[in-house]
């Protein structure tokens, strides 16, 4: 699965947003989870991946500025 955006939400935590194609006057989705349990588990994995990626960045970032 590829081209989801992930936004920051303002309470904390993210969003993803799946692709869509717009077709005349629709926009439809490409992909998007079979219901909301395979939804709920994607975002989970998603928002898991996502921290701990910024989590890494954070603390290369202080090493350097060591």
């Amino acid at each position: 699965m590829g081209s989801v955006a992930v936004y920051t939400r303002q309470n904390g935590g993210y969003r993803l947003v799946y692709p869509t194609k717009k077709i005349g006057s629709q926009n439809l989705p490409i992909i998007h989870p079979i219901n909301h349990e395979a939804g709920s588990a994607v975002e989970t994995a998603i928002n898991e991946k996502v921290s701990e990626l910024f989590n890494e960045n954070y603390e290369s970032e202080q090493i350097g500025s060591l």
